[in-house]
C-alpha cells in the first residue's frame, strides 16, 4: 500500500496535470470506478483540473464541477506518460489535452476511483 510519503511524491509528479483538460477516459475494469453522480465516466471529458491534493491516503483532483478521487489501496499505481498502452492489469486510462496520459493499474483490483459532486471535506 502506498504510504503517505509515496503519495506526496506521486502528487508532485501529477501536479503537471493542473490546468490541463481531460479529453477521454477508458475504463477497463468497471467495478473499480465508483460513480456517485448520474452518468458514466464520460462526464469527465472536457473537465479541467484545478487542483490536486492528498487527503489522508486519497488523491483528490478538483475538476470544473466534480471531484475525482483515487484510493490506490494495496497494489494500485498511477503511471504518467505520453504514450500509454493497455496492459493486463490496466484499470483505467485518462488522456489529457496536453498529450499526457495517466494509466491506473492495479494487480489485485482493489483500488477505487470515486467521482463526486459534493465537497470532499463534507464527506469525511
Amino acid at each position: 500500500m502506498p504510504e503517505i510519503p509515496e503519495l506526496d511524491v506521486l502528487k508532485e509528479r501529477l501536479s503537471i496535470l493542473v490546468n490541463d483538460t481531460i479529453t477521454s477516459v477508458d475504463v477497463f475494469f468497471p467495478v473499480t470506478f465508483r460513480v456517485t453522480v448520474p452518468g458514466t465516466p464520460d462526464i469527465l471529458v472536457n473537465q479541467r483540473v484545478h487542483t490536486l491534493v492528498r487527503r489522508g491516503k486519497f488523491l483528490v483532483f478538483t475538476l470544473d464541477t466534480l471531484y475525482l478521487v483515487f484510493k490506490l489501496m494495496v497494489t494500485g499505481r498511477l503511471h504518467v506518460a505520453t504514450n500509454v498502452k493497455k496492459t493486463r492489469h490496466t484499470v483505467a486510462i485518462f488522456r489529457f489535452s496536453s498529450g499526457i496520459a495517466v494509466r491506473f493499474y492495479d494487480f489485485k483490483k482493489m483500488g477505487k476511483i470515486f467521482l463526486k459532486i459534493t465537497k470532499f471535506k463534507e464527506q469525511i
